[in-house]
């Protein structure tokens, strides 16, 4: 294959993970907006109740699949800058900024399980450790950057 059909390749598959995070994040902004309550200001926070774990377990896997999706299109990224650095970070700036404020999300439900009491706290411990799992996943992502700092 000629060098133009085999970034065109590396490029169209790129893409196509990037939908697919696309997509993923449709999911998880629904799953999201169900664990999510409205205070009197009108602030979204993030509700750590126990009464619906199937929508934080699909929560969990959905974000799991969204972190596996991102690695890949990382390596696929870092196989692009290799060609063509400009072409890379276009194509990866959008998945790396909605993976920084994912990173953010996930700091601020971890804090909302610490603060938990009692039952909650103890019911919510497997939740915390799967956030807390999802918060290095996305680091591990950031981190893959070679053109972004901390």
């Amino acid at each position: 294959m000629a060098p133009a059909v085999d970034l065109q390749l590396l490029v169209d598959q790129i893409i196509v993970l990037g939908r697919k995070i696309e997509d993923l994040e449709v999911i998880e902004g629904r799953y999201l907006s169900m664990l999510q309550t409205q205070t009197a200001d009108g602030i979204s926070i993030f509700s750590t109740t126990l009464i619906v774990p199937t929508v934080r377990d699909s929560l969990s896997l959905t974000r799991l699949e969204i972190c596996n999706t991102a690695m890949e299109h990382c390596r696929l990224i870092n196989n692009l800058r290799l060609v063509d650095e400009h072409l890379a970070t276009v194509h990866n700036l959008g998945v790396w900024n909605t993976m920084l404020k994912r990173q953010d999300q996930l700091l601020l439900e971890e804090s909302a399980y610490l603060a938990d009491q009692g039952a909650f706290k103890e019911g919510n411990l497997p939740n915390l450790q799967n956030t807390r799992i999802l918060i290095e996943k996305v680091r591990e992502f950031l981190e893959r950057d070679p053109t972004v700092s901390f």
